[in-house]
């Protein structure tokens, strides 16, 4: 009897102890990963010929006369990563003497470029020449190495004849631009340049087909 009962005490401690250890026997495994997301950059110069002007003052014409016409050639290179869209500002139009007497000056970019006035969040008003084509970056949308392209503008500065009279002789005219670039993807330029229809209607990616 006494055997028996052994035995039989023997028997549930062995059943226990597997059921215990099979609570703890699963197979597991496990793997990490840290994902990171570089950004892009848009960044853009200005060049003339194959110097760099950003910055510099430059002295174009030295003895300018009522009636000429004289067209400047500026490359707008795309120094960043992503496709962009390219524009060029001019903010500031005037001469020493005459002060903002500016009528007899014209300026007309070639066919590359769409004119556009966009007014500031303070009311100022501004010309701008939009780039028509984007231009791409030095990389692809897979982070592939490609040739970053650029623009040429070739810039029509013209002085009236009729217009500009002795009291012109000897004074200077200065003119200041600025060259403003954007990402070309998911509608930036829409909603951060506030462009009018008519200058999207001629832009890359807008434009009619």
């Amino acid at each position: 009897m006494k055997k028996k009962l052994i035995a039989s005490l023997s028997v549930v401690t062995i059943s226990v102890a597997l059921i215990a250890g099979g609570t703890l026997a699963w197979f597991t495994g496990n793997a990490k990963t840290d994902a990171k997301f570089k950004a892009g950059t848009v960044a853009v110069g200005i060049k003339q010929g194959e110097k760099d002007v950003n910055g510099e003052k430059l002295e174009l014409i030295k003895n300018w006369n009522p009636g000429d016409s004289n067209v400047f050639d500026f490359d707008v290179p795309n120094l960043g990563t992503k496709r962009a869209y390219v524009r060029v500002k001019v903010t500031k139009m005037n001469w020493d003497k005459m002060g903002e007497m500016i009528g007899n000056v014209k300026l007309s970019p070639d066919s590359n470029w769409v004119m556009g006035e966009t007014k500031t969040n303070e009311g100022q008003e501004h010309t701008y020449y939009y780039y028509k084509e984007i231009l791409d970056g030095s990389k692809d949308k897979d982070g592939n190495d490609m040739t970053a392209e650029k623009a040429l503008m070739k810039l029509k500065v013209e002085l009236d004849g009729e217009g500009t009279g002795n009291d012109y002789q000897g004074d200077t005219f200065n003119m200041k631009l600025d060259v403003e670039a954007i990402q070309a993807s998911n509608d930036a330029i829409l909603s951060a340049w506030n462009i009018s229809d008519a200058v999207k209607s001629e832009l890359e990616g807008y434009k009619a087909k």
